[in-house]
């Protein structure tokens, strides 16, 4: 990574990710180990722009390219087509809670996360997952619809449910037979007061559970 660009840095949580001319590159812990993370991008992405929300890393590829969203810490990554940033060299992009914002050579510019990540569909990865997954809702805090991304490497029975925080369920939202991809739901809680849940993916012998913050 040494011999190219560097534009841009960002990161989730302890995950140090570097954009540059030609790749996205995920920080190894050793040293100067540097791991592209690039599946799915231009060859060649320009002056690129980096930012994270959550558990979701955005990347503008420059030149008009577009602008990319991962869901699984930069392994694969899916355009985002959205008519607000259309054909406009975006200059500046930062995430605020539920909005994505940009300075383009046309203004400033928002538009909804929620919407970026329904426009990429319920299987959003042109590559399979290589392991299962559950991202962290977004937006988080939430009033009164979130967004929740999970992700299965093979053909599994999948149950999404929510739970109070005395472990009470309250909803499933998903309980069915899933294929292998990447995965987005929306669990609208109107009818909930505000407090802490949780939601618990199982899928096959994998199962794992996040909060998540209602505020009304």
């Amino acid at each position: 990574m040494n011999t190219d660009w560097g534009y841009a840095v960002a990161s989730i949580d302890t995950n140090v990710f570097a954009g540059t001319s030609t790749g996205i590159y995920l920080y190894g812990g050793n040293g100067t180990t540097w791991i592209k993370r690039s599946t799915g991008l231009p060859s060649y992405l320009g002056s690129c722009i980096l930012t994270t929300q959550d558990s979701l890393l955005f990347v503008y590829t420059g030149n008009q390219t577009g602008i990319f969203i991962s869901s699984n810490f930069g392994q694969t990554w899916k355009r985002v087509d959205d008519s607000t940033f259309a054909q406009r060299s975006v200059n500046a992009m930062v995430t605020s809670k539920a909005y994505l914002f940009a300075g383009t050579g046309r203004g400033a510019w928002r538009t909804t996360i929620a919407n970026l990540i329904t426009s990429v569909g319920d299987n959003n990865n042109n590559r399979l997952p290589n392991s299962f997954g559950l991202s962290q809702n977004y937006p988080n805090p939430f009033n009164p619809v979130t967004t929740i991304m999970y992700q299965v490497p093979k053909r599994s029975f999948v149950t999404v449910r929510i739970f109070s925080i005395l472990g009470t369920e309250i909803a499933a939202v998903v309980n069915e037979q899933r294929d292998a991809g990447t995965y987005s739901i929306q669990f609208n809680a109107s009818a909930l007061a505000s407090g802490i849940y949780f939601y618990h993916l199982q899928a096959g012998d994998f199962n794992t559970a996040k909060k998540m913050i209602l505020i009304k």
